[in-house]
């Protein structure tokens, strides 16, 4: 049987980005569709697979995936940009395997949302010189 790997996830404006941090993994497969997407993969005698159905459509045309030795990392392109994602699937077990990100997460109301990374006014520490 088939194990489930460890995945995390976060959302900006555009786009909702996956990670799955296994390092060496073997014979990776990942199929993305409008409302799913499914990875599949091995790492020494692991197997991992996983169906994960969406809580809001992609576009899997412009959406894509891609590899290394120590993540495969998904990305994953809104169908309407202007929802926010509180979730990720639809299905409620899979929350304990695809977890959000929170070293990434952005809230919406947030600057790094939009993709506009603009310093706020706030003077700080700015005209301090040498001592």
């Amino acid at each position: 049987m088939a194990l489930l790997p460890p995945m995390v996830w976060h959302n900006i404006q555009k786009k909702v980005l996956v990670r799955c941090e296994l390092p060496n993994l073997k014979d990776v497969e990942v199929t993305i569709a409008d409302q799913e997407f499914t990875f599949k993969a091995s790492q020494g005698d692991k197997k991992y697979e996983i169906k994960v159905p969406l809580a809001n459509e992609i576009i899997a045309e412009e959406s894509r995936w891609f590899g290394n030795d120590r993540a495969v990392s998904l990305i994953l392109t809104k169908k309407d940009d202007g929802i926010y994602w509180e979730k990720i699937s639809s299905d409620a077990a899979l929350k304990r395997v695809v977890k959000p990100d929170l070293v990434n997460w952005i809230d919406e109301d947030e600057p790094g949302y939009t993709g506009s990374f603009e310093e706020p006014d706030e003077p700080g520490m700015g005209g301090m010189g040498g001592m």
